[in-house]
């Protein structure tokens, strides 16, 4: 019968440090053989795709939602998963001010910069010359 939460002991109260068993090994494993999976399916998939705008830009023709989670997940990285119940213990209702600004910056980007810097049809934003600007 596992321990209820209040007779657990925590690492804080005896300075052990909990290691990975072998349970989270074999997740850790899954996860990775899984990763390096989908990775050897698209390398074999698309070896013919040799062009920058292929690799970079997906051939323009991707469907917009796999395009809008890989920038949440680039945009939601683990240490701000991890932070963020820390800072809303520290700081308390102050974040939700951060919360409130980032709906907003998202907003201005989707609206302003990405209909921009897709029309001038560039890969990346470091080839904006400033004639084109103008």
């Amino acid at each position: 019968m596992a321990p209820k939460d209040e007779e657990r002991e925590f690492s804080i109260h005896t300075g052990e440090i909990p290691l990975f068993g072998s349970v989270d090994y074999a997740m850790f494993v899954i996860t990775l053989l899984i990763s390096c999976g989908i990775g050897l399916f698209y390398a074999i998939v698309d070896r013919k795709k040799n062009t920058t705008k292929d690799f970079l830009l997906g051939g323009q023709n991707m469907h917009p939602v796999p395009v809008a989670l890989s920038l949440m997940v680039t945009f939601m990285s683990a240490m701000t998963l991890l932070g963020n119940p820390a800072e809303i213990y520290n700081y308390h209702t102050m974040w939700w001010w951060l919360c409130v600004s980032m709906v907003i910056a998202m907003w201005m980007v989707s609206q302003i910069f990405v209909p921009f810097f897709y029309r001038l049809q560039n890969e990346s934003v470091f080839e904006v010359s400033p004639c084109e600007l103008s």
